[in-house]
């Protein structure tokens, strides 16, 4: 304890304890005692309480994925606690469906969670082995299905599919007909020919073609100056042509337009 120093009546310098120092710490160390106290209680009453179990689970963004299996992979369940629930764990469940691009799980509490999905798109597919292979922008396989897409998305020529899992990016023997791909459905994604194309041929990287509602060819060439091409050359084109469309468009040189029409 510490000692003060303290004159009396006649002058004399005495030591004395100092006692008001000794309350002042007993009194915050009591109040911070209550605080921790009251603090274990509230958790206690969090973790456990009946009015923080789980009564509602809501989905957004989701069309493709139906909410109820986003529901259960999640594997939060009704009645759950709602601060027991792991978040990143249900994020990684609810992710291993190849039809989620993002996901975010907020808790709104009392008793409701909210999933909030970013779906993947279906950008284009391939024909094999008597089946469909159905990809989003960046090449991952989606689905393998029996029947075409219903969505109006191009079929992919030329290629020869060496591997298609499903949550994977396909893979193709000629690494660089897999980069064309790539690089015409990122520019198609801000194209105004977006939901107008039918058919992408990419049998020789130097010539790619596609094809505008089964009618109009685009010759592209390679992918050099794509968007240039594309969404420049080939849009005014386009639009110039009128209802004159069937035939071939060759923006390949990428300094002027040529139309030769179908005969």
């Amino acid at each position: 304890m510490e000692y003060i120093n303290k004159t009396t009546k006649d002058g004399k310098v005495v030591k004395l304890k100092n006692y008001k120092k000794k309350v002042k710490i007993n009194k915050i160390k009591r109040r911070l005692f209550l605080v921790l106290f009251l603090l274990i209680i509230l958790i206690i009453i969090l973790l456990y309480a009946p009015f923080m179990q789980i009564k509602k689970i809501n989905c957004y963004g989701n069309s493709v994925i139906s909410s109820e299996d986003i529901v259960l992979n999640s594997k939060i369940c009704i009645g759950n606690n709602i601060f027991r629930i792991n978040k990143n764990k249900a994020i990684d469940y609810i992710d291993d469906n190849p039809y989620v691009k993002t996901v975010n799980i907020y808790r709104k509490l009392p008793s409701t969670i909210n999933i909030n999905i970013e779906e993947c798109q279906v950008f284009a597919y391939l024909k094999k082995d008597n089946g469909y292979v159905y990809l989003n922008e960046e090449c991952k396989v989606l689905e393998l299905s029996d029947v075409p897409p219903d969505k109006n998305v191009p079929l992919i020529k030329g290629v020869n599919v060496t591997s298609k899992v499903v949550n994977e990016v396909i893979e193709i023997k000629n690494i660089a007909q897999l980069d064309c791909i790539k690089d015409i459905l990122s520019v198609l994604n801000n194209s105004k020919f977006k939901g107008m194309i039918t058919l992408i041929d990419v049998t020789d990287t130097k010539k790619n073609k596609i094809t505008v509602n089964n009618i109009l060819e685009i010759v592209l060439g390679d992918t050099e100056n794509l968007d240039y091409k594309l969404n420049f050359m080939a849009a005014g084109a386009y639009d110039s042509l009128g209802s004159n469309q069937a035939g071939t468009l060759d923006v390949s040189y990428g300094c002027n337009a040529v139309f030769k029409e179908k005969q």
